[in-house]
């Protein structure tokens, strides 16, 4: 009885991984993906790493969701978006962005073809 409760609690946290990842993406801000809305949230103070440039490929700790990151919400206390931070995240159709935001990266939304403004 006891190993099937376990093996119940480690399948539910695997589950639970699947819709959702997160890490950190500056010496004081964290990224959390939620797979069930397709979007992207940081959250934090000050300012965000700069991402190497690449034509194809996505280099941000998000990497692997760049091709289905629909939307993306920047918190209040985050002052910058790294260069190339959503670079080649081609499904992104809405961004919020805070009022204290005071700069945005070379290429930080380049190549994203959905995004209308």
């Amino acid at each position: 009885m006891l190993s099937s409760v376990i093996l119940m609690s480690s399948l539910t946290a695997v589950i639970a991984n699947a819709a959702n990842d997160s890490g950190t993406c500056g010496n004081n801000l964290t990224w959390t993906y939620d797979n069930t809305s397709k979007t992207l949230e940081i959250s934090g103070t000050g300012t965000m790493t700069d991402y190497p440039n690449s034509l194809t490929l996505n280099s941000a700790p998000w990497k692997d969701y760049a091709n289905s990151i629909q939307a993306v919400i920047v918190n209040n206390g985050v002052t910058s978006i790294g260069k190339n931070a959503f670079r080649n995240c081609s499904e992104i159709i809405e961004v919020i962005l805070p009022d204290t935001l005071t700069s945005l990266g070379n290429g930080s939304f380049n190549r994203c073809g959905k995004l209308s403004e």
